[in-house]
């Protein structure tokens, strides 16, 4: 294997795959180097929920929708299996009634207010003691966590060119070098460290 790269991607979770995929998209030649096997982290441990709905309107709400998106071009290319399961909010008490009826004037998010049985019919285990209805968002999906990272990987080695090399631990950056703790190096135009809440290695 070559040493010289254009990105070198230090991380094998969620984000490092995002990085890697849009530095190949662009044509960029990429190194992604994972210390474990396969993504162990919170890539892993998350609950896999695809969730729009959480972000607040403006640049935060649209980058959302651009990760949606992605994964709904990941599940095209067979790569992951996304769910199309939307969200229920619902309300028991009448001021949450008033805050999700005021979210959805606010014309920010497509959502939809629902009346109690038509939040009881898309979802039979919410508690009908009480319910006055509900809002419904059809943007969140969800993926199984535990597979996705490593599927992402082997696409991106497959289909997009991304060099992976995982059981490699880096154990220095310096400049545009990145080393390795068993001595190999590489050196690239740009390095992101993708390291989650590994703060200390």
């Amino acid at each position: 294997m070559h040493s010289k790269f254009d990105v070198i991607v230090v991380g094998g979770g969620i984000v490092g795959l995002a990085h890697a995929w849009m530095a190949a998209e662009r044509g960029l030649q990429v190194l992604l180097i994972e210390r474990t096997s396969s993504a162990a982290g919170a890539s892993v441990r998350n609950f896999g929920m695809l969730w729009p709905i959480g972000q607040p309107a403006g640049e935060l709400h649209s980058v959302a929708l651009r990760s949606r998106a992605r994964w709904l071009e990941l599940n095209s290319a067979g790569v992951v299996d996304v769910e199309l399961c939307g969200s229920i909010h619902a309300a028991h008490q009448s001021d949450e009634l008033a805050v999700v009826e005021e979210f959805r004037d606010l014309g920010t998010h497509e959502v939809e207010i629902l009346t109690p049985e038509e939040v009881l019919r898309r979802a039979p285990i919410v508690n009908p003691v009480g319910l006055l209805g509900g809002m419904f968002s059809g943007s969140e999906m969800r993926v199984n966590p535990r597979v996705a990272s490593a599927r992402i990987a082997a696409w991106l080695g497959q289909a997009k060119g991304v060099t992976c090399l995982f059981d490699t631990a880096v154990g220095e950056v310096d400049g545009h070098v990145v080393k390795a703790t068993d001595g190999r190096q590489w050196r690239a135009e740009r390095v992101v460290i993708c390291s989650g809440s590994d703060l200390q290695t």
